[in-house]
């Protein structure tokens, strides 16, 4: 239907016909005739299907209309371009979208999902910011208190709003957790990450493993609020391959080892070890609570 009456309002009232007005006017017949033309072709152009495209090609190609087929080309590339464009997100669409990221936490489920992703996140940044934070750990410098107060200190800037971060320096008590998360919200509790150096010589791969049990499981998971606890493993210095002088063959970097029930691991081992403790660790654990594990390789940019 509309391809006919773009082509008779074309016919009957061509663009050559189209008055100029350079002052004030009222519209009269031919404006209103040349609005109408201008209508029903932008209106064929707007429905954006294959029926529209098919049309907008017919009409370019009709020897009746043959003066203004750029015209119709013209229309023919921009319903092409606006139909391969995303759509627009349906508001409630855009409303759970934007909850994932910014939402205040009203469940336990969601505190520790605001929490893991905000650990992730940083971890991230650190390990490939532009600033290149990350080199303090490549470079064998950087110590669990290196990367304890960098995450507190982040996360304070980030998450405020949602949480309070107290680091183990700031209590006067012994057998604390690196950090300890407090939600704003005191029915959502607190959230325990505890963090390894896993390179750090004096911890051995079986010793890296039980602490999943005996220092998250065994005592933080046990004081009151207390329902999750994130285990935060990082290699710092050690990359998976070791890196030699190409002229000297001095070794530069040790690769990351550890053994674990006798067995040598890489770091990619070390994390798969973890994860399947942790799994078994939640499994003993009663009221919702979860034991997790969050790694991040800085030895490798």
């Amino acid at each position: 239907m509309l391809r006919a009456l773009v082509k008779a309002t074309y016919l009957v009232w061509p663009p050559a016909n189209d008055p100029v007005h350079e002052d004030a006017y009222s519209p009269d017949i031919a404006d209103k005739a040349t609005s109408k033309r201008s209508y029903f072709l932008n209106a064929l152009t707007a429905l954006g299907s294959e029926q529209a495209l098919a049309s907008l090609d017919a009409l370019a190609v009709d020897p009746d209309l043959r003066r203004h087929r750029d015209t119709f080309l013209y229309q023919r590339d921009k319903l092409v371009r606006t139909s391969v464009r995303r759509d627009l997100l349906p508001a409630s669409e855009a409303i759970t979208f934007l909850n994932s990221f910014s939402k205040t936490p009203t469940s336990i489920e969601e505190f520790r999902a605001l929490i893991k992703r905000h650990l992730v996140a940083l971890l991230e940044k650190l390990h490939h910011f532009d600033d290149d934070e990350g080199f303090l750990f490549r470079s064998g410098r950087g110590k669990e208190d290196d990367i304890r107060n960098w995450l507190s200190g982040r996360m304070r800037e980030i998450g405020a709003q949602h949480y309070e971060v107290i680091r183990e320096q700031e209590v006067a008590v012994e057998n604390r957790p690196d950090l300890r998360i407090h939600s704003r919200n005191a029915e959502l509790g607190l959230i325990s990450v505890e963090i390894k150096m896993a390179e750090e010589p004096h911890w051995t791969g079986d010793i890296l493993i039980d602490k999943i049990q005996t220092q998250l499981a065994d005592q933080y998971m046990f004081e009151n609020g207390s329902h999750t606890g994130f285990y935060l493993l990082a290699n710092g210095a050690n990359p998976r391959v070791k890196v030699i002088h190409p002229k000297t063959g001095v070794v530069l970097r040790k690769a990351f080892a550890k053994r674990i029930a006798g067995k040598a691991v890489n770091f990619l081992g070390l994390i798969e070890q973890a994860n399947s403790k942790a799994l078994a660790v939640t499994a003993t654990l009663s009221g919702n609570k979860v034991v997790e594990v969050i790694s991040v390789d800085l030895s490798e940019r």
